[in-house]
């Protein structure tokens, strides 16, 4: 599995695990899933609004 992956990424693949990222505080599993697609859209330059990119630090 590791080497298939380590040949395609060579060729130019990206390979983009459906990882969950929780630092941005999702409050539902739809908040999750529009993150992971907004992810693989950034990968394709292609525009959306399926959650707020980070911006540097909150003032508090």
């Amino acid at each position: 599995h590791l080497r298939n992956m380590t040949s395609i990424t060579e060729m130019g693949a990206v390979i983009m695990p459906p990882v969950p990222a929780f630092y941005y505080r999702p409050n539902t599993i739809q908040d999750v899933v529009d993150h992971t697609i907004g992810k693989a859209l950034d990968i394709f330059e292609i525009e959306h609004n399926l959650f707020q990119r980070w911006s540097g630090p909150r003032s508090e």
